[in-house]
């Protein structure tokens, strides 16, 4: 069972991801023909509007492009579609979001993928809490976007704005596949956020027993 402060960390990075999620989802969003179209994963009205001579990576008031739109909706075939097109898979919203961002918060790993084949960058950040798409991917308990993300070569140690790991999301949260997985890609098991504050002492902290085994197997102390 979570508890104490250290598991509040967990459920305060959850409520930053919602908070983004809104925002994201906000009717102060504008959306263009070509951005409602991929939307709702309509291919055929996306490529006829394409073909009419609509730029493949216009913008809307929020600085997001049709490839995030449908990326963020984790629509394969209309990502296909724009990748194939010319959309420039390393745009920036005027957050500094990307689309891989966007498709990491839709929990399609197969999007996901399609994207970092194209040439995403793996490790590029989200703007709320400086973390990239693994860390976000961890959060969320998705291991399959995970091991996608890992598989194309994510930083398994790389850290967001306040210091924390994908290993230490993966110990405060629920799904001891992720620690694994995490624990296989390379992850530094000893890592610190401060002095003494490792994996090991979020995992025992919530209560993770498994999870606990997992990290002192790996050489956790």
């Amino acid at each position: 069972m979570k508890t104490g402060k250290f598991y509040n960390i967990f459920v305060l990075w959850n409520i930053v991801i919602l908070l983004t999620l809104i925002i994201l989802l906000s009717s102060c969003t504008t959306y263009t023909p070509m951005m409602k179209a991929a939307k709702k994963d309509n291919v055929i009205e996306v490529v006829n509007l394409l073909n009419s001579g609509i730029y493949v990576d216009e913008k809307n008031n929020r600085g997001m492009t049709a490839l995030m739109v449908t990326a963020y909706q984790g629509n394969i075939r209309t990502v296909k579609a724009l990748l194939d097109a010319g959309a420039d898979v390393n745009a920036r919203d005027k957050k500094g979001n990307t689309a891989l961002i966007y498709a990491t918060y839709s929990g399609n790993p197969l999007t996901v993928k399609a994207l970092l084949d194209s040439g995403a960058d793996v490790n590029a950040k989200e703007y709320k809490g400086g973390a990239p798409a693994l860390i976000i991917a961890t959060i969320l308990e998705n291991p399959y976007t995970v091991q996608v993300l890992l598989d194309g070569g994510a930083d398994v140690n790389a850290r967001s704005k306040d210091g924390f790991t994908a290993l230490m999301m993966a110990a405060l949260g629920e799904n001891p596949n992720i620690v694994q997985a995490l624990l296989d890609a390379g992850a530094d098991v000893n890592a610190e956020r401060g002095v003494g504050i490792t994996a090991l002492f979020f995992a025992e902290r919530a209560g993770h027993e498994e999870i606990v085994r997992l990290l002192k197997e790996a050489g956790a102390r």
